[in-house]
């Protein structure tokens, strides 16, 4: 142990400086050092097997921001006609169904990092497309995948309708563990910009070559430079 030889050496000091102080008298001072006991070595005791349930309790409790039950994107509301506009229902509604079908497919292959470019290209055409698929590669060359659980799309409405060519515009509010995340570890890389936001999706009557029929599809979707979510 620390200390135990620099006692010994204080003691025999001490009883030197006793001697050299006599004077040469004839009285003798006998001088004694007393050895020291020697210590008792002791076996450090084996400290008590820690209780895994506290050592539980003692970890840090924050969970990941989203959990395994919880949505990978934001869901979207019931979408129905509106009865106070000018648009057939049956037709608005197939516009609103084929907005909810591009909405997932974009959405879902932000969150999982995969794109399915058959699915992507029922629902999205020309520029939309290939914002999604550039969208998609950048996030794989970066490792990452969009998590957007706890934001909410709280409405979405056909704000302009000319024939083949429909305006929808859908309200969102970014939650705050919304954000790219690392696909390996689930850790969270950026954080999105929370808030109450508006996005106009632009969907055209588009026929592909190798359809009898044309559909409704999303050629272009952006930010709507809006404060709130109005018409």
């Amino acid at each position: 142990m620390v200390g135990r030889g620099s006692t010994t050496a204080t003691l025999v000091a001490l009883a030197v400086m006793m001697v050299g102080c006599s004077g040469g008298g004839d009285d003798t001072i006998e001088a004694s050092v007393a050895t020291p006991e020697p210590i008792e070595e002791r076996t450090p005791s084996e400290p008590p097997e820690a209780d895994p349930s506290e050592a539980e309790e003692e970890a840090d409790p924050s969970p990941p921001p989203i959990g395994d039950d919880e949505p990978l994107y934001a869901p979207l509301p019931e979408l129905t006609p509106d009865p106070d506009n000018d648009i057939p229902d049956d037709l608005e509604q197939l516009i609103l169904d084929a907005y909810a079908d591009a909405y997932n497919n974009e959405f879902t292959a932000y969150s999982t990092g995969e794109l399915d470019e058959e699915a992507l290209r029922r629902t999205h055409a020309f520029q939309a497309f290939d914002d999604v698929a550039v969208t998609v590669e950048e996030m794989q060359a970066s490792g990452v995948v969009e998590r957007s659980g706890d934001s909410a799309v709280s409405r979405v409405f056909v704000r302009d309708f000319q024939g083949g060519s429909a305006v929808l515009r859908e309200c969102f509010t970014i939650g705050p563990a919304t954000g790219d995340y690392d696909r390996t570890s689930g850790e969270l890389v950026t954080a999105a910009e929370q808030g109450e936001f508006a996005r106009d999706w632009l969907l055209e009557l588009v026929q592909l070559p190798q359809e009898e029929n044309g559909s409704y599809r999303v050629v272009d979707a952006a930010r709507a430079e809006t404060t709130g979510c109005t018409q």
